[in-house]
């Protein structure tokens, strides 16, 4: 879950993890990181049987990833 935040390290963060995802398909892929807190049901569920691990990539200081 990348942080793509207005600064140039949330972008660069964001294409970090799109680079990854490029390289291992089958294994890596990533949910919007503010649906889950809001408790969107789609992106829940998505996370919930897709993936058995989660990161949150932080872009800068204000960490909210």
């Amino acid at each position: 879950m990348p942080c793509s935040g207005d600064c140039n390290v949330g972008q660069i963060s964001a294409k970090a993890v799109v680079e990854a995802i490029q390289r291992r398909p089958d294994q890596i892929g990533f949910v919007c990181a503010l649906g889950l807190p809001l408790r969107i049901p789609g992106i829940v569920k998505k996370a919930h049987e897709n993936y058995n691990r989660h990161v949150a990539v932080n872009g800068c200081s204000v960490a909210c990833a």
